[in-house]
């Protein structure tokens, strides 16, 4: 008994020395640099601290840290870090005000549509109670007493009743399409409140840094890490500049995150650098070739000992290998106080791009918008048509990458001049490499595709064969100020057959690719039009029958 009084007197001395010397920090995110599929998180706080052993707690972090990642450093006079480890936290309720703002709002709202709903209740009592007056006149009644209705009180109690009818009507109509209003805000602060509080942690994480302080005074800490459910991607607004022969490129970072805490005013970075890939390339394994060996099946009980003491054997051993080393396992090693971390910078294989101004993004997964760079970029502009298919022209701008860096993929949003034209994917696109950009109709230049003849003739004197020959004639015109190139496609059947002969007749040296596309380029001059024909042919056996012929 003795012995057990002594024991827990202990154990409450110590958890009340504990309980001393552990020190809470408030800290503050300073510095984010997003990844494509995480976030590195900076953390600064400081506090004065006494001489001696003690630990430093920051807590409240996100439950999807990642707790082999964590770093800490800092500054004081006289101290050292001895350890630094994670505990995890798990919370009867969300500490957050967001959810108590919403809540108090969607009780406003509710007690407002009650408020609606009492008196919309009271009016149609008293549609009920007008709906039963019912005046009665006193001619023919034998009680001298009755009140003798005239003709005027007929018509002052019918339009007392009337008009008061009409308001009380409105007043009940109104009241019920504001009940609606108020239940379609209350479904979204539902909605908002149920979303919030999905995305909100029940768990959270502590940083404990267990420090030995020679001299008490002032103690900075940094501490980074990196959480999941953070990502960024890239947006681009191009617009053409037809005059200065260039486009004007605007690149933007669309930044997403749900890791449960907010960023609000920190150093925004992002970078193109993946570490969802890793650094490290991949080892071929060997490539063996043998003889197939047929299988023979075994009965399953005589097996089946043998195979439970491979499967145990197999794995042991895939339990010996995964099983982590005793460095692995030791606590980051110690940190001299008077040291701090390097800063991100740009490598040699990633760029990083560094907000200028202070940036806020809320743990809410929607995607907020930073600014990354604006940039001029030379293009060539041309034209294409496919008049078979659109009797449009199209401008194509032909856009070189003169910057530094790379142009990740991503959405691109199309404009002309003020206009917007299209939306399109942004391949990824090297420095010094082309993309193109489709800028949308232009109706300065014309193209007209029409079919002169189609004739049909029959040729053989031993073998009867069936020819089909199409003579197209284009027009192409210039309306413009200035010269235009003009790229026309069309094409020219794909024979499957050897008995079906496709013949070019004119042009007969125009080049045709392996699909049967064939391109006819023009630079046209201002107020230009040029006319020529596309004439070819099909041949084929009489008795066949043939499809895809138009």
């Amino acid at each position: 008994m003795k012995v057990s009084i002594i024991a827990l007197l202990t154990a409450a001395i110590v958890m009340s020395v504990f309980a001393q010397t552990t020190r809470p920090m408030p800290t503050q995110i300073r510095a984010v640099t997003v990844y494509s599929d995480r976030a590195q998180i900076t953390r600064t706080g400081r506090m004065t601290i006494p001489a001696g052993a003690q630990t430093v707690a920051i807590a409240g972090l996100p439950a999807a840290l990642d707790d082999r990642s964590v770093k800490v450093s800092g500054e004081a006079a006289g101290a050292k870090i001895t350890d630094v480890r994670v505990e995890t936290m798990y919370l009867d309720t969300i500490p957050d005000e967001r959810v108590t703002a919403l809540q108090h709002k969607l009780d406003d709202l509710k007690h407002q549509q009650m408020t609606v709903r009492y008196r919309v209740s009271s009016l149609q009592k008293e549609s009920q109670f007008l709906q039963e007056i019912k005046p009665q006149p006193s001619a023919g009644t034998s009680d001298a007493r009755a009140p003798k209705y005239t003709v005027d009180d007929w018509q002052r109690s019918l339009s007392f009743i009337s008009s008061n009818m009409q308001r009380v009507m409105t007043s009940i109509l109104e009241g019920e399409e504001e009940i609606q209003t108020l239940q379609k805000k209350i479904d979204a602060a539902q909605k908002q409140l149920t979303d919030l509080s999905s995305r909100l942690q029940r768990v959270t994480k502590t940083l404990l840094v267990d420090v030995d302080v020679q001299r008490g005074g002032e103690l900075h800490l940094s501490a980074s890490y990196v959480v999941f459910n953070a990502r960024w991607y890239p947006q681009y607004d191009v617009r053409a500049l037809r005059e200065a022969g260039s486009v004007q490129l605007e690149y933007r970072g669309a930044v997403q995150q749900s890791t449960g805490e907010d960023w609000t005013n920190v150093d925004l970075s992002l970078s193109t650098a993946r570490p969802d890939v890793g650094g490290v390339k991949p080892d071929l394994a060997t490539w063996f070739v043998n003889e197939a060996q047929p299988v023979v099946v075994q009965p399953f009980m005589r097996n089946t000992a043998g195979g439970a003491r491979s499967l145990m054997k197999k794995t042991e051993d895939a339990a010996v290998q995964s099983a982590p080393t005793p460095e692995a396992e030791a606590s980051p090693a110690l940190e001299p106080m008077e040291e701090s971390e390097a800063e991100v910078e740009t490598g040699m294989t990633s760029v990083v791009y560094a907000i200028p101004a202070k940036s806020n993004v809320p743990s809410d997964n929607v995607a907020h918008k930073v600014g990354i760079t604006i940039e001029k970029l030379s293009a060539e502009f041309s034209y294409l048509a496919a008049p078979k298919l659109s009797p449009f022209v199209y401008l194509k701008g032909t856009v070189r990458n003169t910057t530094d860096y790379p142009l990740l993929p991503g959405v691109m949003n199309v404009f002309s001049d003020r206009e917007f034209i299209a939306q399109s994917a942004m391949k990824l696109v090297a420095p010094g490499e082309t993309f193109d950009a489709y800028f949308g109709i232009d109706q300065g230049v014309t193209i007209e595709r029409k079919l002169i003849n189609r004739s049909t003739e029959y040729t053989g004197t031993f073998t009867k064969n069936t020819k089909v020959t199409y003579d197209f004639r284009y027009t192409v015109e210039n309306k413009k100020k200035t010269d235009v190139t003009i790229g026309v496609q069309d094409q020219l059947p794909v024979s499957q057959n050897e008995r079906i002969v496709v013949e070019l007749l004119e042009p007969k040296d125009l080049a045709r690719d392996a699909q049967g596309t064939v391109t006819f380029t023009y630079t046209l001059k201002p107020s230009e039009k040029r006319t020529w024909e596309f004439r070819f042919s099909l041949e084929y056996p009489r008795d066949m029958k043939v499809t895809g012929i138009e």
